[in-house]
């Protein structure tokens, strides 16, 4: 998260002397463009294309793929991220003001730019950590809500009934599919006592009341991991169990 907090310092600075600047340069080049019939939006589209775009979505893609490279990529990519953002806010927008909204967000993202630019595209961040991540970067730009971060304790139940594990879940509904939540069982040492997809029952339970479970939902299709089991998961396989009271996150963009 530093990386982003050092871009968004370094958006603000540049936004005092960008704001005067931004009348003259989106009204002139509205002129301009309506001039050219349009045509010169084609080249400012293959300027933010070419150098900014994918630059900054292989930047965020080797930020995860590649840990060690994060200061070089850091020195890449914040200074680039913040002159796109300039950039997209001096072009005129031409009425497309969603577009602009999107480009900027993406460039206020970065380095997680590609999670975001892939839930324009329908495709929903693949896990629970990384669904944080981004959701806390897009609320702080105030373009999303807070995320989820509900906690509750967990059992995990055999199909015959055997209680093989215990753990702590956590859900959070994905930025796209309303519908759809991702969520994580973290416990040291789960991922050896679950083993790889069996049919599952994962019963959650208040972490001040282990007495009555809250909800229980069937679990099939999971990702193992030693210390976590990553799933996704449709609401409407949520059951709320006889004296619980727990309803499914409710945040979303």
């Amino acid at each position: 998260m530093l990386a982003n907090r050092i871009l968004n310092l370094i958006t603000a600075i540049l936004a005092w002397p960008t704001v005067p600047v931004q009348l003259v340069t989106t009204f002139v080049g509205g002129c301009l463009v309506e001039l050219t019939f349009g045509l010169l939006l084609i080249p400012l589209a293959i300027i933010w294309n070419v150098f900014f775009l994918w630059p900054l979505l292989g930047l965020s893609w080797a930020w995860d793929r590649v840990p060690l490279l994060r200061i070089p990529l850091a020195v890449v990519g914040i200074p680039l991220a913040a002159v796109g953002a300039t950039l997209v806010a001096l072009v005129p927008s031409m009425g497309d003001m969603g577009a602009r909204a999107s480009k900027l967000v993406l460039c206020g993202t970065w380095p997680f730019s590609l999670d975001y630019w892939r839930s324009l595209r329908g495709i929903d961040v693949p896990d629970y950590e990384r669904l944080t991540r981004i959701k806390y970067v897009m609320c702080g730009l105030g373009v999303g809500p807070p995320p989820d971060t509900t906690s509750f304790v967990a059992q995990v139940i055999s199909e015959d009934g055997t209680h093989i594990a215990n753990g702590i879940v956590y859900l959070g509904r994905t930025l796209r599919a309303e519908s759809t939540l991702t969520g994580e069982i973290r416990q040291p040492g789960i991922g050896e006592a679950v083993g790889p997809n069996r049919k599952l029952t994962i019963r959650c339970f208040s972490h001040y009341n282990l007495d009555s479970p809250l909800s229980e939902f069937p679990l099939t299709e999971y990702q193992v991991e030693p210390d976590v089991i990553k799933f996704k998961l449709d609401e409407a396989a949520l059951r709320v169990v006889a004296g619980g009271g727990f309803e499914p996150p409710t945040q979303g963009l």
